[in-house]
């Protein structure tokens, strides 16, 4: 109906009512009626994409694609302010919940993808609109690799590689930029967490009083900052138990069951 009702209006009402679309559009995947669940979800975000897909990436002309992609980064940078913001304030009943962060994600999953594909649709014809410092395309699509959301972040790097495919002259600046963010997240409550989780398992042993104590909450400090079991871990991720890091992690273990035998 969205489709039939855009199209009988014309590429020119859509041109200049781009905001309009994008507005009321995304508002339908943020409501709370149309993600109760994950599957609810998921056909809530595939039906919104396909209205932006059969319209804005099908009826607008070159130009007004990249108005049109200038206007979803202008959605997606007010939209990662507002969570950056909320979950950055101290005052616990002002922060996002559960669903203010859920409803949000579905939104930018939406918008980066129509984004993608419009980057993808341009191709170079896109060059100006990443020159245009005001529109801060590589800012904004970077900054949503941070949200606490991983559909989120799953379309920021699906975002930013359309944009390498586009332009590849991006790949190294892209690169280089993504490592500078890893120094940063030094700083991280992540990395503090780890930080503190290795300081109390190398400490163990001054203290006969403390160490299963210091054990334990370094272990559970570990824990929390895995997403996935041990199981899927080595399951997936057989390339980083290499026979250095195992030979790595064989000495500790006999001192670990002597001090559980205590």
């Amino acid at each position: 109906a969205y489709i039939i009702f855009i199209s009988t209006l014309g590429a020119q009402w859509l041109s200049r009512n781009v905001p309009l679309l994008l507005s009321h559009v995304l508002e339908l995947v943020s409501h709370q009626k149309a993600t109760q669940n994950p599957v609810e979800a998921c056909c809530a975000r595939r039906c919104v994409s396909y209205i932006l897909r059969a319209t804005i990436g099908e009826m607008l002309s070159e130009k007004a694609q990249l108005e049109a992609a200038r206007e979803i980064c202008e959605v997606v940078k007010k939209l990662i302010k507002s969570v950056d913001l909320a979950l950055s304030d101290s005052n616990q009943e002002t922060r996002f919940g559960a669903t203010d962060i859920s409803a949000s994600q579905h939104v930018l999953v939406c918008a980066l993808q129509e984004l993608g594909d419009l980057i993808l649709r341009l191709g170079t014809t896109v060059s100006p609109l990443l020159r245009d410092s005001s529109a801060g395309v590589l800012d904004t699509v970077i900054s949503v690799a941070l949200h606490p959301s991983l559909s989120a972040r799953l379309a920021s790097a699906w975002c930013l590689r359309c944009l390498v495919v586009s332009m590849p002259s991006l790949a190294a600046p892209l690169l280089d930029r993504c490592a500078e963010r890893l120094i940063a997240l030094k700083s991280s409550s992540e990395a503090v967490i780890l930080s503190l989780a290795e300081d109390l398992l190398c400490s163990a042993s001054q203290n006969s009083c403390l160490s299963l104590h210091r054990v334990h909450a370094g272990w559970l400090l570990i824990a929390s900052l895995m997403t996935l079991a041990m199981q899927s871990f080595i399951l997936n991720c057989g390339e980083l138990m290499t026979e250095d890091i195992l030979q790595r992690l064989l000495p500790p273990l006999p001192c670990a069951v002597a001090l559980l035998t205590r």
